[in-house]
């Protein structure tokens, strides 16, 4: 599959050209096209964490993952724990000799720095304030009246942590028994994958859990999870999130997570809070959100009732903070840095 991006790569790329790869089903590419074109401009991002050396080193063909990663002139992570690791395993398995954030391999300096990933703030921004989705956003709040709205949306992914959460979710209901009827699980569940046997698996433990605690919980008048398994416009996400009193983002691992980036972007209003998972890139940036590790129970529905609980003094405090770090560092400062740091790293090679 690599070679076949190869072909097509080469069937327009030029010595002038810079060529900008994405993400870990093309990991052979920059070799495979450095190969061809020794003298191009050749850069790789990975939205995936990069694994510790002690499990990187376990696959069979490391090597070729990693000789083919270093075909690149810059390596970008979305993480500094992500460049430390990737550092360690081609020092450890290649024998690379590094600097600085740099490595010499094959008679080339290789630069590898953290780049974390974000979304375009403006367009989230104006979104939220367009008269579709502010008519969106009312026709969702009449639907749960006098109750506060946890919202999660997540691929179907085993990463993503949807089964810890419903099970969080059942702790708060049995342990705090007077958010019964005052809150509702706002949860959608894009479809990915679910050909897959393990998805199509996960697809129907999910389906079971939320008829369970529904079944458990609920009263004729009221549904303590609402659950959507589809995927959504932009339009809709926007007023979601801006219904939205807490936003669950509890992966147990994630590259980096734009959704809840996405939910800051979209609270125009300066309320709502946002319960982030500390194994989540994105923690690494927004660190005034409830951070929490998503494989303890306890903590995840301790901070679901924190942040039902919040003052809204706290909220803004937290909110404002938040939206600085995701107004100053977007999509364009991203990929602004990135190129910048290419065009620093071909100098330094001449």
């Amino acid at each position: 599959v690599n070679e076949l991006f190869r072909d097509q790569v080469l069937a327009h790329a030029g010595a002038g050209d810079t060529i900008w790869i994405h993400d870990y089903q093309l990991l052979l590419l920059p070799r495979l096209l450095r190969e061809e074109l020794p003298d191009t401009t050749i850069s790789f991002f990975l939205h995936i964490p990069f694994p510790s050396q002690e499990l990187f080193r376990l696959i069979p063909w490391r090597n070729e993952l990693l000789g083919g990663m270093l075909g690149a002139d810059l390596l970008g992570f979305q993480t500094y724990d992500d460049v430390r690791h990737f550092m360690s395993a081609a020092s450890r398995i290649l024998g690379v000799s590094q600097r600085a954030g740099r490595l010499e391999y094959e008679g080339r300096t290789v630069a590898v720095d953290s780049f974390p990933i974000s979304i375009d703030t403006s367009h989230f921004e104006a979104l939220a304030q367009d008269p579709e989705v502010a008519r969106s956003r009312e026709q969702i709040r009449r639907s749960f009246p006098g109750q506060q709205i946890l919202l999660s949306i997540d691929r179907l992914d085993y990463s993503k942590g949807i089964l810890q959460r419903l099970k969080a979710y059942e702790t708060l209901l049995r342990r705090a028994g007077r958010f019964l009827k005052k809150v509702v699980l706002y949860m959608g569940v894009v479809p990915s994958r679910d050909q897959v046997p393990q998805y199509e698996s996960l697809k129907k433990s999910i389906d079971q859990e939320v008829g369970r605690i529904n079944a458990l919980y609920g009263t004729y008048d009221w549904q303590p999870i609402v659950y959507f398994y589809q995927g959504f416009p932009v339009e809709q996400l926007s007023a979601m999130y801006g219904v939205a009193d807490v936003c669950l983002v509890t992966s147990m691992r994630d590259g980096m997570n734009l959704v809840s980036k996405e939910y800051i972007a979209s609270r125009v209003d300066q309320t709502g809070v946002l319960i982030l998972s500390e194994l989540a890139g994105a923690s690494h940036e927004l660190v005034d959100a409830l951070l929490v590790n998503p494989a303890d129970t306890q903590q995840v529905a301790e901070a679901m009732e924190t942040a039902l609980d919040m003052s809204p003094a706290e909220m803004q405090e937290r909110l404002a903070a938040l939206k600085d770090v995701v107004h100053r560092f977007d999509v364009y400062y991203w990929a602004e840095s990135f190129l910048d740091k290419l065009g620093a790293v071909k100098k330094e090679q001449e």
